[in-house]
């Protein structure tokens, strides 16, 4: 009795074969599956049908677990064939093979881009085409054209997300998925890659295991899905390398990993580099270093493979600027040498300088400052083209609307005056209109020591990779947030201003003025030196009294640590200023003598002239001495 529901359940079984045949749509595995749960099913038919509860001993194959079918087939969607879509629909826009490639793409966007900063560059024109094709794109942009895009960040859960600036000010949240799902007819019924089994990390088992052995054992790619997991978990292999030596053996050719690096793969190995080498021992960072980086057959077939992907076009802006900041990093501390030839690091930056015009008009804030900072603390001479395009992404990355922030300015303010190169009107204007809005903004810290020293760059280095994308519920923060300038920026933009002898338009002098009130309790001697400096190079002194208060009262702290240097370099400022100046504070001239008394035994002949100098031309100490 119990076999005709058997056998009906294996005609079930042999007509799915035959339509999985016929169509071929469905994977095999999935065809097994869907057959041993048509079995099931006619067994268990059977036994309430026929068999008494107590008797049911018919035994049933095992159904198929919920991991099964994703363990044993790609998800499903993933081997159709996409058509591919360009976004923006003009020239010059990214194409995108697959949905797969251009949620990746958005999902670097989110997890790279600075919180509640307008997106800018490709990023924007990106994230506006996908928002045009959502669903609910009207409600989503409101009325008239949005002011922007930005990524903003949950403060319980920690997630990002998009959010349209619509032109009232409003901001709105919305999905990307949603928008590619448009773009992509059919991917909206593709599993998420939520619903796939957790993919095991590459040593995460605990086991020692050496990370260029992990970067060699990888399988071979069946879909798109297993080639981003696959370029995701070297990636992953690149940034865990613990020391120099780690990531050179990574790199050796006899390992198979460099043949597998991608445009992103490139950049991060560089700065991978950059931070282990800078973690190195003092005895061991310039000089071992530099040795192991000029005898290494994988570091030079690195260098070649950066200079291959410049010329073919692979190479992109984010990753342009990361692979300069991080040589021009390493050179300021002597791990490497750009005039070297035995890696020939020449060719490399000559070749990144040739695709800098190319992908200009693509660089964020960030990156145009990493940029113009790189070359300049390399002292690279620029050519026509490249200074050109570089100047063009301040003009559009500048200005009061601008994306730029108080490091990014003031570095590119640096980098200028260390080129020492004459600018265009337009570009000091741009220039002047983000210093007025980022040191005219509030909150803003104390910047940190640079390892590079006098310049104070900021080394932080943003690198499109691998993540996830997650689309979280709108917050607000409230308004557009734009970081502020710290003490070490405003004396490296005050710095600029006077190397290049260029006074800065009365709205950023202000600016620069009341950031240096709010934050002369975190400036050192280096920084107040700078702002006297460049105040008497400017044939200036501070026109808010406040500023001028600020800058006594850092200068009167300072001089307990400052060496003789700096003593003698704040006293020549102080009588250096004009002579409508107001006299300096009695507390500061106070703290000045007692450092000189301190001094007095180790200072230099030109520190003790320029003490001298400024007893007898400061009004103040004048009036001092007569009255003493």
């Amino acid at each position: 009795m119990t076999r005709a529901p058997a056998a009906c359940a294996f005609r079930d079984v042999k007509a799915v074969r035959r339509r999985a045949a016929a169509t071929m749509a469905t994977p095999a595995v999935a065809c097994l599956n869907s057959a041993r749960l048509a079995l099931s099913r006619g067994h268990r038919r059977a036994s309430r049908a026929d068999s008494p509860r107590a008797a049911s001993a018919v035994a049933t194959p095992a159904r198929p677990r919920p991991g099964d079918r994703a363990r044993r087939a790609p998800i499903r969607g993933e081997l159709r064939a996409w058509a591919p879509v360009t976004i923006p629909p003009r020239d010059g826009g990214a194409t995108f093979a697959t949905p797969h490639e251009m949620m990746g793409y958005f999902s670097g966007v989110l997890k790279d881009a600075k919180l509640c900063r307008y997106l800018d560059g490709e990023a924007r024109d990106a994230v506006a085409s996908v928002l045009r094709a959502h669903p609910d794109a009207s409600r989503k942009m409101g009325r008239g054209a949005p002011r922007g895009f930005q990524v903003r960040q949950d403060p319980e859960k920690g997630y990002r997300y998009f959010v349209v600036i619509r032109e009232d000010g409003t901001a709105e949240d919305f999905s990307v998925r949603k928008g590619v799902d448009a773009l992509f007819p059919g991917f909206a019924n593709v599993k998420r890659k939520g619903n796939q089994t957790r993919r095991e990390r590459p040593g995460a088992d605990g086991n020692d295991v050496n990370a260029a052995a992990n970067a060699a054992n990888f399988s071979s790619p069946s879909s798109a899905v297993d080639v981003a997991v696959n370029a995701a978990r070297l990636n992953r292999v690149i940034t865990d390398c613990v020391s120099v030596d780690e990531l050179l053996e990574l790199l050796a050719t006899d390992r198979g990993a460099l043949a597998r690096f991608d445009h992103i793969h490139v950049p991060t190995a560089f700065v991978t580099l950059n931070r282990l080498a800078a973690a190195a021992p003092m005895g061991d960072a310039s000089g071992a270093v530099r040795l192991k980086l000029d005898a290494d057959e994988g570091f030079r077939s690195l260098v070649v493979l950066a200079r291959v992907m410049c010329a073919d076009g692979r190479l992109g802006a984010q990753g342009l600027s990361n692979v300069l900041h991080a040589l021009a990093s390493m050179h300021a501390r002597g791990v490497l040498s750009v005039d070297g030839d035995a890696t020939n690091l020449r060719g490399l930056v000559a070749a990144l300088e040739r695709a800098t015009p190319r992908l200009s008009k693509k660089m964020t804030s960030q990156a145009a400052a990493n940029a113009i900072w790189a070359l300049a603390t390399m002292r690279w001479e620029l050519g026509a083209d490249a200074w050109d395009a570089l100047e063009a992404a301040v003009v559009r990355l500048g200005g009061a609307r601008g994306s730029m922030n108080g490091q990014e300015v003031a570095n590119v303010l640096w980098a200028y005056a260390t080129f020492g190169w004459d600018l265009a009107e337009e570009t000091w204007s741009a220039l002047d209109g983000a210093v007025t809005s980022v040191a005219g903004g509030g909150g803003g810290g104390g910047g940190t020591e640079n390892d590079n020293g006098s310049n104070g760059s900021d080394s932080s280095v943003s690198s499109s990779g691998y993540g996830r994308n997650r689309f979280p519920k709108h917050y607000d923060p409230g308004g557009d947030a734009r970081t502020a300038m710290s003490a070490r920026a405003v004396a490296n933009a005050l710095w600029g201003f006077a190397t290049l002898g260029r006074r800065p338009s009365p709205a950023a002098w202000k600016a620069l003025e009341r950031t240096m009130i709010r934050t002369s309790d975190t400036m050192n001697a280096h920084d107040v030196c700078n702002v006297w400096w460049s105040y008497v190079t400017l044939e200036s002194s501070p026109s808010l009294p406040a500023a001028r208060d600020a800058l006594e009262a850092a200068t009167a702290r300072l001089t307990r640590t400052m060496a003789s240097k700096d003593v003698a370099n704040v006293t020549w400022a102080l009588s250096m200023l004009p002579r409508d100046a107001p006299p300096p504070q009695e507390s500061t001239l106070t703290a000045i003598e007692r450092a000189e008394v301190r001094l007095a035994g180790s200072m230099r002949a030109r520190d003790v002239a320029s003490a001298l100098l400024g007893h007898a031309t400061n009004a103040g100490r004048r009036r001092r001495l007569s009255t003493a």
